[in-house]
């Protein structure tokens, strides 16, 4: 999720600024809830060229990522 983040805006920072949401927001994203960005999906592809697909795999991604860490 960081790592898509930063891509996507250039920093978690901006990324918060460009959704309107604390960066505390942003950093549950990426430590401990990542579904919850996909409230702003509608907005990241309306106003910033994200593609809908891609959220979704990341956040697939991470959530597996997760599940992961918690078996071991």
């Amino acid at each position: 999720m960081k790592a898509f983040l930063t891509r996507q805006f250039g920093s978690l920072v901006n990324a918060s600024e460009a959704l309107n949401v604390n960066y505390r927001t942003v950093l549950y994203w990426t430590n401990g809830n990542p579904a919850g960005i996909l409230r702003y999906l509608p907005h990241m592809v309306k106003h910033h060229d994200v593609i809908a697909d891609e959220v979704v795999d990341v956040v697939m991604a991470e959530i597996d990522a997760m599940e992961l860490d918690e078996q071991a």
